[in-house]
């Protein structure tokens, strides 16, 4: 993780509404059926992380923003999930048909470049309305809606270059 240090409490907090296991399952089972990602949007993939206590491979749908040759992804700090990526930041992620094994990067919101979380947001201009973001006539936010949720959040940084390997 670089040096930086995500500390689970969370001085702020966000919406908490989680989908339902079913829908996770409906999108993890589209996003795996050719032809049906392209239905769901380019925005969306799946994530598989190791579970910390269980050894097990979590799949979860997640949104993200292709930014060079990264995916970005931001959720908040309540949720548990991404703490599997402290200890085994190893992770595969399903992306237009094919799996790629990555090395992820956790970052703190309050540390993530702001460059990234705006291209984040243009990319994925629902997340605006999921993070209850007050947002201009083009849709996003503007910079401070941003710096005041950045405590909330935590940014994943999973390299995506072409080329990748295909595993798990």
């Amino acid at each position: 993780m670089e040096g930086a240090t995500i500390e689970p409490e969370v001085t702020q907090s966000l919406p908490s509404e989680k989908p339902p296991a079913w829908v996770n399952a409906l999108v993890r089972t589209a996003l795996h059926t050719p032809g049906l990602q392209a239905l769901l949007g380019r925005h969306l993939a799946v994530l598989g992380v190791t579970g910390r206590r269980s050894g097990r491979v979590i799949k979860i749908p997640v949104t993200y923003a292709r930014v060079g040759g990264e995916a970005i992804l931001i959720t908040q700090r309540i949720r548990p999930w991404w703490r599997n990526l402290l200890d085994q930041p190893s992770v595969t992620f399903r992306i237009a048909g094919k799996t790629l094994v990555a090395e992820a990067r956790l970052v703190p919101g309050t540390e993530a470049p702001l460059e990234l979380l705006v291209e984040y947001f243009k990319q994925v201009t629902p997340a605006a309305k999921k993070f209850e973001m007050a947002t201009g006539d083009d849709g996003l936010p503007d910079e401070q809606e941003i710096d005041r949720i950045r405590p909330a959040i935590v940014m994943i940084r999973v390299p995506v270059a072409d080329g990748q390997r295909s595993g798990r």
